[in-house]
């Protein structure tokens, strides 16, 4: 899993996103969560950086989620 960044004219978003192979054997991707824009991750990250935040803490609590079901 990785983090996406969607940019448009007027703000930010970010994603947790999944890469996985499609039947014709491309390499696609799958959007997982929508973490939301900068100031929403700044919310849900505390005192800690937001991007490293959602990078590490937040990726690797979904994969283990997704490995306990």
């Amino acid at each position: 899993m990785k983090l996406q960044v969607s940019k448009s004219q007027n703000s930010t978003s970010y994603y947790v996103a999944k890469s996985f192979r499609n039947d014709m054997g491309k390499i696609s991707s799958k959007i997982v969560e929508r973490l939301g824009s900068i100031e929403e991750l700044k919310a849900k990250a505390g005192n800690e950086d937001p991007i490293a935040w959602a990078k590490n803490s937040h990726i690797l609590k979904i994969k283990d989620n997704k490995r306990m079901t």
